[in-house]
């Protein structure tokens, strides 16, 4: 029973992946499934749709580069508040 759980885990996995994968990747259609389960994975199938440039950009930039370039427009943005207050 263990092995047949971490079968389906792992199929999990890969199907969240690949969901990912086929959003961001212009060149990606399809893979296929392990051999335990055969078959090929297409996102079309399930009706996925590609991102466009700002989407295949976000989901591509790592985590920290997000932070560093939020926390840098929020900073931006206080400080054009604060200047624009005190500058009337």
């Amino acid at each position: 029973m263990r092995g047949w759980c971490e079968r389906e885990f792992q199929v999990m996995v890969r199907v969240t992946f690949n969901s990912l994968h086929y959003m961001v990747d212009r060149y990606f259609y399809a893979a296929k499934f392990p051999r335990f389960v055969g078959g090929i994975w297409e996102g079309a199938d399930i009706g996925l749709e590609k991102y466009g440039a700002v989407g295949r950009f976000w989901y591509s930039v790592p985590p920290a580069l997000k932070w560093i370039g939020g926390t840098l427009t929020n900073e931006a943005a206080k400080l054009t508040e604060w200047h624009q207050r005190h500058n009337k």
